[in-house]
């Protein structure tokens, strides 16, 4: 079947050839090659057959703003996911016209120079999620745009905003249950385009947590059954777990994705530094990578003492998942749902791909491909890095009477993922990368600011 479309399209194209002018056609090469497909793209008929895309220069003859078709929102851009979302959806010319995004205040903008850059592609507003102030205005905003005619066109939302200190949500449990359960975006969402709206709700993806689960099971999957496995047992979990429940109750879930990220790596995001620390920087601090070619064990010739090693634990076990699997994932969500890639429709592949049914959660593992330890992603940065691990001390946190322990905020020892139903239908059958392949992904950063270098 499949031979004979391409054979089709061949000969149909060949005619198209031959009888068209430049002005009448244009061809662009590829390099990718995926699978025969038909993408009618508001107008703009695009035919891949194996790395040939086949378009009409009418589509390309229009100006600028002709070529440019909706809006996306994202909210807590200037947070780390976020940051890279936004850079990934800000090349995405031909089908978005701008992306407006949120952050809590005034200082947690992203640089002046960054939006002189993208000038009105790039649109800022400033809201509280705990109270709510300025989230409808920031909808309406978003909603409308120089180019689009109506007051519609908001097509994406990304839910990156979250109170994410699990410290700070034991501290004050409530304030973080409003932070983290978007109930303002909801409502302003569902007022704009919900009941009597000629116009869909927009794609809403939300990030949730593997903190969500009780942490006594390893390789947790979406729909399991086993006792307790989704009672959280600290104030950041109970917190996104109502998230959830919430946005299930009161969204669409024809329209609804929601992303149980478990560690996410990668560098420095691209725009502004944010102001916690990510985890594959403290280990690089605490084991520098070696520059000069010269062996991790010949390195350091002082041993270190038991009591200046850090700990690092060997019984608490994630998925770390790499910042570009998620911002892919979304990216390719958001294409199905506008129509920029053919499916049946949204909810046969939001659903029944994934291997539930219309009436399951549109939920997903959005973990890397293995489970890990903390000392298990010392051990392999070490290895990768050609960096010492004398300073890394394995330990078994529920073993262990030290103060690092004796946290104040509980943490789940097994919070794994099993991610099969993510790779499969989100990242369209993409392996997704592992641990050692976040290290190399981040490895200019880390040399640049721990070693003052770049490579």
């Amino acid at each position: 079947m499949t031979v004979a479309v391409i054979l089709l399209l061949s000969t149909q194209i060949n005619k198209q050839l031959k009888t068209a002018t430049t002005s009448s056609l244009s061809f662009t090469l590829s390099l990718s090659f995926s699978p025969s497909l038909f993408s009618p793209s508001f107008g703009c008929l695009f035919v891949r057959t194996g790395g040939l895309i086949l378009s009409s220069s009418k589509q390309q003859n229009k100006k600028e703003g002709d070529k440019i078709r909706m809006n996306v929102l994202v909210s807590g851009g200037s947070g780390y996911l976020g940051q890279f979302l936004i850079e990934r959806l800000l090349t995405l010319n031909k089908e978005i016209n701008a992306v407006h995004y949120t952050c809590s205040s005034e200082s947690s903008k992203l640089p002046e120079s960054v939006h002189e850059q993208h000038k009105r592609r790039l649109v800022c507003h400033v809201c509280d999620f705990e109270t709510g102030a300025g989230v409808e205005e920031c909808v309406e905003k978003a909603s409308k745009g120089e180019y689009l005619e109506g007051n519609k066109n908001l097509k994406l939302v990304v839910n990156c905003t979250a109170l994410s200190q699990p410290k700070q949500c034991e501290e004050n449990e409530e304030k973080a249950r409003k932070i983290n359960a978007p109930t303002h975006l909801c409502e302003a969402l569902m007022r704009k385009y919900g009941k009597g709206s000629e116009e869909r709700v927009p794609f809403l993806v939300h990030m949730s947590t593997d903190q969500v689960f009780c942490g006594s099971y390893s390789n947790t999957r979406e729909d399991d059954a086993r006792e307790k496995a989704f009672e959280p047992i600290n104030a950041y979990g109970r917190s996104k777990k109502y998230a959830e429940s919430y946005l299930l109750e009161n969204y669409d879930k024809n329209a609804l994705v929601i992303l149980r990220s478990s560690v996410i790596t990668g560098p420095q995001p691209p725009y502004r530094r944010v102001d916690r620390p990510l985890f594959l920087d403290f280990i690089a601090k605490t084991c520098p990578p070696n520059t000069r070619g010269q062996s991790a064990e010949g390195e350091e010739k002082e041993e270190v003492k038991d009591e200046n090693a850090v700990e690092f634990w060997t019984d608490e076990f994630r998925n770390p998942v790499s910042r570009i699997d998620l911002t892919e994932a979304i990216v390719y969500c958001f294409e199905i749902f506008v129509g920029l890639r053919r499916k049946r429709d949204v909810s046969a592949f939001l659903f029944e791909e994934g291997g539930g049914s219309s009436d399951s959660t549109p939920i997903y593992h959005a973990g890397g491909p293995e489970r890990l330890s903390r000392y298990d992603m010392v051990t392999i940065f070490c290895n990768t890095m050609r960096a010492s691990k004398k300073r890394a001390k394995p330990a078994e946190k529920s073993k262990t009477t030290s103060s690092s322990a004796a946290a104040v905020v509980k943490t789940p020892a097994d919070i794994s993922m099993d991610s099969t139903k993510f790779m499969t239908v989100l990242r369209n059958g993409v392996q997704l990368k592992s641990f050692q392949e976040q290290v190399l992904d981040s490895t200019t950063v880390y040399l640049s600011a721990v070693l003052g270098k770049t490579r």
